[in-house]
């Protein structure tokens, strides 16, 4: 079927999209702990510190593990029951792609010899890009529902501005009607 040339070729091609789909999920990670750390500085009003922080995000360097850390931090701060089980399913990945990355053909040399280790490197890879994609797909879903909840808490937050303000302005008015009549009082 396949020549041991062309499952080299195979390898190389897999090996290059499991890494793609790990750095997928790393800008996932990366934007969901950004919007999960907007939310909660938008539920507790501190909207000014949400410009500075996303200037600040984009400077900082993060490791996936950091970000998955914090993530999960926050579900369980949020009382996300599998908090501690995405955070292991994330780390689990995590320590897949610094394998792949680091050790894969080093630890992988003798199998890639044959046509049957080089088929089980295949599927490794192709196992974990999958995986990846997964991950990365529930990730896209939960910022989603993060979208509309920073939405909805910025709505509600500038609604509660305008009414503030409305309340303001008419005291002012009021005082100033007050204040008016007071003088065309005196006159």
């Amino acid at each position: 079927m396949f020549g041991i040339s062309n499952l080299k070729d195979r390898l190389f091609v897999r090996y290059a999209q499991a890494m793609s789909a790990a750095q997928t999920l790393e800008l996932a990670l990366t934007s969901t702990d950004l919007q999960v750390t907007i939310l909660s500085d938008m539920r507790q009003g501190k909207f000014s510190k949400v410009q500075r922080l996303m200037e600040g995000r984009q400077s900082q360097k993060r490791t996936m593990g950091h970000v998955a850390r914090r993530l999960s931090d926050s579900a369980t701060t949020e009382g996300i029951q599998d908090a501690q089980q995405f955070y292991r399913a994330v780390k689990a990945l995590i320590q897949r792609r610094n394998l792949l990355a680091h050790k894969f053909f080093v630890e992988n040399e003798d199998k890639l010899t044959s046509k049957q280790g080089l088929r089980e490197a295949i599927r490794e890879l192709e196992s974990f890009r999958i995986d990846c994609l997964v991950m990365t797909q529930v990730l896209l879903q939960s910022q989603n529902t993060s979208l509309l909840l920073v939405a909805e808490t910025f709505l509600e937050a500038q609604r509660a501005q305008e009414q503030q303000e409305l309340e303001l302005w008419q005291s002012l008015s009021e005082r100033l009607r007050t204040t008016g009549n007071v003088e065309s009082d005196n006159k």
